[in-house]
């Protein structure tokens, strides 16, 4: 069975979601343009793209197969 990595994007800003503690994974700032520039480039797939109710702004969700599984 794969297991998955998830992150998110916000903006300009690259959110990792259930890292671990012993995973060196921290979230990043970019441009908005290397922000999808880094999504593409590290393999991440979109899964959903939602609309926050608090902020009014999209949220673009990804998954990529984790690091161990992947060839």
């Amino acid at each position: 069975m794969a297991a998955w990595e998830h992150c998110k994007m916000v903006d300009d800003r690259l959110l990792y979601l259930g890292a671990g503690l012993l995973e060196n994974r921290s979230d990043r700032h970019l441009t908005e343009r290397g922000a999808w520039d880094q999504i593409r480039d590290e393999g991440w797939e979109l899964v959903s793209v939602v609309n926050d109710p608090e902020s009014g702004k999209l949220v673009h969700y990804f998954k990529r197969p984790r690091a161990e599984t992947r060839s």
